[in-house]
């Protein structure tokens, strides 16, 4: 190639000393410029006075592209992230109902962001719940007026068999009623007394409530018409746990009724009396809740689970299962590890449109203490080969009827390469083949500037890339298309700006 020399006169310099400081004042905007803004670059040789080459960028087919101000400079937006989030967490493809909770399902979906969805784990025991109906009536004490027979509250019948009585301010009393008694020898967590009562003037039923040591007062103000009233763990209600702890004070528990004036003297009336008991061992936390995904690429030759997890509350593990629709069971992948990326092939178990995950905590019984585990993210990684091809992301179009170029990439800038596996960015068109100029493997350049490639008058070549990525995120590879002109070694530049999402 040679060079073209021209002599200079004053007036000459003059214009050429412009022309340096307006092409350095372009270059420096070119290099400060954001992403969107429109670029333009001229880079002269010494002693060479020229004007830009009739070379333009175009929108090309595959991809997302944006051309700019006098079609010199362009983006294009690409995925080279194979992953499908997680859809949904409403399945139950085993029948098992879910155990456990997710604080923010969402937040599986999108990332990794930090911003994490808690699976938390549920108790899965359900204390029995028991009534002890009066069973037994000792009548040492018999204030109260009585209907029917023995031991008249063992039955909600009335009128078939109930008491009344007339208040007094002191009370009038009807002793002493026992209950059935407990089976077995369970755990008490809580205990009720209820009773089945009217009184037309709202009086008060006082009911003495006596273990083997000590007694308790439970008053209930009578409603007017039958109904139930249920004294629970509430307020002075707390020392009914105090007073029947076990099986054995239950079992051993009586009470006395009196019939107390609210202010003036009026009848009150009683028909049933029972204790409510509610057991049960101590608490299993358990998880267990599954996540799906739906239409999904299942025939690709790579295919990986991926979760990104964030802090883990406590040391159980959490498990995670996939579903085999062909025998109908779970399968299982790994534990989890907190704070990473866990990935796992599911080759085997992505087999049709539907993929169902699970989420199982490491110690489902005789587990008392509730763990919780952060979920950054849930996807599926699928791909067949190093990378997704995008072939026309940008035409590089010669406007000149007579007049041939050379053109070629060259990188001046990047962010956030790391993720890419492969971004591999080349030419092409039909009668001078393939030119690979930039590329990148796992997230180093190998090729920063390719070699020329013959742009012919009228002709139009296209840029195609290749990209795959290893997690989520955005890409940006910056680079000049630098424009040759013919037996020269002047050159302009045009910047492209490559985003791989």
């Amino acid at each position: 190639m040679s060079r073209v020399k021209v002599s200079l006169d004053h007036k000459r310099i003059r214009c050429l000393v412009w022309l340096v400081l307006t092409v350095l004042a372009l270059f420096g905007y070119s290099l400060q410029s954001a992403v969107g803004s429109a670029y333009y670059s001229l880079l002269m040789q010494a002693y060479m006075t020229v004007s830009s080459p009739p070379v333009i960028l175009e929108e090309g087919t595959a991809g997302t592209s944006t051309i700019y101000t006098n079609s010199t400079s362009a983006k294009v937006s690409v995925s080279g992230y194979g992953y499908d989030f997680v859809d949904n967490n409403d399945s139950n493809v085993d029948s098992v109902p879910d155990k456990g909770t997710h604080s923010n399902f969402t937040a599986q979906q999108h990332g990794p962001d930090w911003i994490n969805d808690t699976l938390t784990e549920a108790s899965s025991s359900s204390p029995a719940s028991s009534w002890l109906y009066v069973d037994s009536c000792d009548e040492t004490q018999m204030d109260w007026t009585t209907v029917g027979s023995n031991p008249w509250l063992s039955t909600q019948n009335e009128p078939t068999d109930y008491g009344y009585v007339t208040t007094t301010p002191q009370g009038k009393s009807w002793e002493s009623f026992g209950f059935d008694d407990l089976v077995g020898s369970p755990t008490i967590n809580a205990v009720n007394i209820s009773i089945y009562q009217k009184s037309p003037t709202n009086e008060k039923i006082v009911v003495e409530l006596s273990n083997s040591t000590a007694t308790v007062t439970v008053t209930f103000t009578a409603t007017t018409d039958w109904s139930w009233m249920t004294k629970t763990e509430d307020g002075e209600d707390a020392l009914l746990n105090v007073t029947l702890p076990t099986a054995l004070e239950i079992n051993s528990a009586t009470i006395v009724l009196k019939g107390k004036s609210a202010g003036a003297v009026g009848d009150v009336y009683a028909d049933c009396v029972k204790l409510g008991i509610s057991s049960g061992g101590a608490a299993n936390y358990q998880l267990d809740l599954e996540v799906q995904w739906t239409s999904v690429d299942f025939d690709e030759t790579y295919e990986e689970l991926c979760i990104k997890t964030g802090a883990f509350s406590g040391s159980e593990d959490i498990m995670v299962y996939a579903w085999n629709v062909s025998t109908s069971d779970w399968h299982f992948l790994y534990n989890l590890t907190p704070s990473s990326w866990n990935n796992v092939s599911v080759t085997d178990w992505l087999n049709n449109e539907d993929f169902t995950a699970r989420f199982l905590g490491g110690t489902e019984s005789s587990d008392t203490n509730q763990d919780s585990w952060n979920i950054d993210a849930t996807l599926l990684h699928v791909w067949s080969d190093v990378g997704t091809t995008y072939d026309y992301v940008l035409r590089v179009n010669n406007t000149a009827t007579t007049e041939s170029w050379e053109i070629r990439l060259k990188k001046y800038a990047e962010a956030n390469i790391d993720r890419l596996e492969n971004c591999t960015i080349y030419f092409h068109n039909s009668s001078d083949g393939t030119s690979r100029q930039i590329y990148i493997q796992n997230g180093l350049y190998i090729n920063q500037t390719g070699p020329w490639y013959d742009l012919g008058d009228s002709e139009t070549i296209y840029i195609a890339m290749t990209v795959g990525a290893n997690s989520t995120g955005t890409s940006c590879v910056y680079v000049y298309l630098e424009i040759l002109t013919s037996s020269t070694t002047t050159y302009s530049q045009c910047i492209i700006t490559f985003e791989i999402t």
